[in-house]
């Protein structure tokens, strides 16, 4: 039988993430094996001071309104025989770290940042189509009626890649058609590269008044994230047949340094970190520090801060993650 642990958290800040325990790549890959999926239709959730809506798993594989159907990214012709190639079309998944790191901002507390490169190490990266629509705010189990999985790692600099807004993180050529209208990723350290064995690297400049900062901030935390629908200026995920569409993976670092055109009173200058911290450990006009070393020279309240704005950069475009459990750093990774 698959058992499901969710664990539910109080919300601490504007980034509405909760807390679940999810093995998310895991659940997909039993629910669509004949010998470990049930034979009748059943599921069992363990479920911590909460009343949820259990899912459902039958056949060959999770039941909303009817089968699952999964593929992946790289075999393209596995796909289940109920998708028919009538009904096929391309989806994209790609990261955006919006207009702020593209071009620089100013901190809330008034250090303009650039960035020379921003690399994010993602991977398990999931498309879904859910029904009903999931709601990353709620308290409720996706209902998974379709799903597209990418599980390798890929490295993307989201101020280089980008073409011209986006980096390209995987591509689907061969998905069922339908409304893919939730996502998952993992951000995950890089195999190799500049990036190596980092989730996060920020690399770039800070300026204030007369002084200049180099600098260079290494993150090698590991996270997991289930979206719900993409919230924006137009609708993303709908593939019709025969066509293509993209999904959009968002990353807003105004929660990590602020924003200074927005009040200080603003939420998102409430809960950010702000640069002033960091300069405050500038070793001759460069502050290059790793996650260990922020740990260590940061105070325990700004640390927090930091680590909390760190775990909500992920959203779809304006709309909401659930932060799945964070998994310890890889303790060796070879450049």
């Amino acid at each position: 039988m698959l058992k499901i642990a969710i664990t539910p958290a109080p919300r601490k800040d504007l980034f509405h993430i909760s807390n679940v325990m999810l093995d998310f790549r895991s659940l997909l890959s039993r629910a669509t094996r004949p010998n470990l999926a049930p034979s009748n239709a059943s599921a069992i959730c363990y479920v911590q001071a909460l009343k949820l809506t259990c899912l459902t798993l039958g056949g060959l594989g999770m039941v909303g309104l009817g089968g699952c159907s999964v593929a992946r990214s790289g075999n393209p012709t596995n796909l289940p025989e109920a998708v028919s190639p009538q009904t096929k079309g391309q989806l994209e998944v790609r990261a955006n770290g919006e207009d702020f790191v593209r071009d620089g901002f100013t901190s809330k507390d008034g250090w303009n940042i650039t960035f020379d490169h921003l690399y994010v190490g993602l991977a398990e990266v999931t498309a879904l189509q859910t029904d009903p629509p999931f709601d990353p705010d709620g308290d409720t189990v996706p209902q998974v009626t379709a799903a597209l999985e990418q599980s390798e790692a890929v490295v993307v600099d989201l101020v280089n890649d980008a073409s011209p807004t986006t980096a390209l993180v995987a591509t689907f050529d061969k998905a069922q058609s339908g409304r893919y209208n939730a996502l998952g990723w993992r951000v995950v350290p890089a195999p190799g590269g500049p990036s190596a064995g980092q989730s996060l690297q920020l690399v770039g400049q800070a300026s204030k008044d007369s002084e200049t900062l180099e600098f260079s901030l290494d993150w090698d935390q590991s996270y997991q994230y289930l979206c719900g629908d993409f919230i924006g200026d137009q609708r993303k995920g709908i593939l019709k047949q025969g066509d293509r569409t993209d999904l959009e993976a968002t990353f807003h670092f105004d929660h990590l340094f602020g924003d200074g055109e927005a009040p200080p009173e603003d939420a998102i200058n409430q809960d950010a970190l702000g640069f002033a911290p960091l300069a405050a450990l500038a070793d001759q006009g460069n502050v290059t520090l790793n996650r260990s070393e922020l740990q260590a020279q940061l105070s325990p309240e700004d640390f927090t801060q930091l680590e909390t704005a760190i775990a909500g950069l992920a959203h779809v475009g304006e709309g909401h993650c659930q932060q799945v459990t964070a998994i310890a750093p890889t303790p060796e990774v070879q450049p």
